[in-house]
């Protein structure tokens, strides 16, 4: 009987230790993964960050790049000739009237060439019956 419960409870020490070693195993791999996740999440921020930092300097390199423009002599002459009407010495005006806006459309060419030749469009079907019976 003594043996018995010494082996019951040899069992049950081995039971319990296995149990204690894979709770602190599976404690210890639920601690990386969360790590891991954090890491992650981490490293997409930072992705994100980066990109709007890369647009950022883009607008701003534009913004510069339209500075330097502004200030040239070209832009000056081209925005005294739109605001301010000004013209060089010898330089001359011309004004090109607009065209008109208006489509033409198929039907309108269709039913001018009708109205031109006075001649109603045979149907295709006629066409293809004197074309087989060799008219």
């Amino acid at each position: 009987m003594k043996e018995k419960i010494k082996n019951i409870a040899d069992k049950f020490t081995l039971v319990t230790k296995n149990i204690v070693i894979i709770a602190i195993i599976v404690y210890i791999l639920f601690g990386i993964g969360k790590s891991i996740w954090q890491n992650y999440q981490t490293n997409q921020k930072i992705d994100s960050i980066k990109s709007k930092i890369d647009t950022i300097q883009k607008e701003v390199d534009l913004q510069k790049n339209l500075i330097l423009y502004y200030q040239t002599v070209s832009y000056k002459e081209l925005a005294a000739k739109l605001n301010l009407n000004y013209l060089k010495p010898g330089e001359n005006v011309l004004i090109i009237p607009e065209l008109s806006n208006k489509k033409i459309t198929i039907e309108d060419i269709t039913s001018q060439s009708i109205t031109q030749n006075n001649v109603s469009p045979t149907p295709n079907f006629v066409k293809w019956w004197q074309y087989v019976i060799g008219k």
